[in-house]
């Protein structure tokens, strides 16, 4: 089966619906082997995720202790909807950073993030 634009699309919308209102966490690590694995990693960060256009974005979050970005999880009503690995600006991670260098009682902020989904 594959999806055409239009499916493609609304799967898209239905993600970005979801995420809205959810929390990303930025935490330390590998990200787990998939989204229903226990969490691994320390938490670094958690993100309030708020629609932005056709993506999401998030306000500053206090980070809670020193540590490398490596990867995220996003959260809707306590369970995992959404994972990912985090990597600096010129990396291929899902979300991309300024800095993954966070530390304690600094701040971070996503400006945005797009969902897209795969063709096929």
């Amino acid at each position: 089966m594959t999806l055409g634009d239009v499916a493609r699309r609304a799967q898209s919308k239905a993600v970005v619906d979801l995420l809205a209102g959810a929390e990303l966490e930025l935490r330390t690590g590998p990200e787990p082997e998939d989204a229903d694995a226990p969490d691994s990693g320390a938490l670094l960060a958690t993100l309030l995720l708020a629609r932005a256009g056709e993506g999401v974005r998030s306000g500053d979050a206090d980070v809670v202790c020193d540590g490398l970005a490596a990867h995220f999880r996003v959260r809707r009503d306590g369970a995992v909807v959404l994972q990912g690995t985090v990597t600096g600006e010129g990396g291929d991670g899902d979300i991309r950073l300024s800095n993954t260098s966070l530390r304690k009682d600094g701040a971070v902020a996503l400006g945005g993030l797009t969902v897209m989904a795969p063709r096929g």
